[in-house]
């Protein structure tokens, strides 16, 4: 009776180590259809640094312009009170985009005058940009009563730098000054004409 027993409890023991063991070896159970499980998530890459935008290449300079030239007229008004004006008047023809300059002088013992210009033209659609220097001197001419003829004059000087756009063939005037000492007033006018 008692080998009996000590057999059964045998048994039992070694069913149970059979089942643990049966249990160890068999692989985990697929994850059904409803499972919360959600495959992993391979990681993002890392971001890129921006490139630096490509430089704006600069604008090629203008090598030449349009092949026509421009004739170009300044006339210069002197004016002292209410005497009547001395008109001067200066003309030159210079190509599109390129420069034209004029020298007129007139020296005398103790005293002179000068007219000069530098211009150039730049065509610019229906009309003309200019740009100018003008250097004007002559001495003051004596008035009746007001000082002696042997004395020695004053001179009055204009110089001016300035880029204009003028139309087509119409006169412009551009600057309008006064003598400082008298009441001597210099106008300047110019016209640009382009000849085809």
């Amino acid at each position: 009776m008692v080998k009996r027993a000590l057999l059964v409890a045998s048994c039992v023991v070694f069913l149970v180590a059979a089942s643990a063991h049966a249990r160890q070896q068999d692989p985990p159970p697929p994850p059904s259809a409803n499972s919360q499980e959600k495959p992993p998530v391979p990681p993002s890459p890392a971001p890129q640094p921006t490139p630096p935008p490509a430089p704006t290449p600069a604008p090629s300079p203008r090598a030449f312009g349009q092949p026509v030239s421009v004739r170009i007229e300044l006339t210069i008004t002197d004016q002292v009170g209410t005497s009547a004006p001395l008109k001067k008047t200066m003309t030159m023809m210079a190509a599109d985009g390129e420069r034209a300059s004029v020298r007129s002088m007139n020296r005398a013992p103790g005293q002179g005058a000068q007219f000069n210009v530098d211009a150039k033209p730049i065509l610019t659609q229906d009309r003309i940009r200019l740009d100018l220097s003008i250097s004007y001197d002559a001495p003051d001419t004596p008035q009746p009563g007001t000082a002696s003829t042997t004395e020695k004059p004053w001179t009055t000087t204009l110089q001016e730098s300035m880029g204009v756009i003028v139309e087509n063939g119409k006169p412009t005037v551009i600057s309008q000054s006064a003598d400082p000492r008298t009441d001597r007033k210099v106008t300047v006018e110019v016209k640009a004409t382009i000849l085809k």
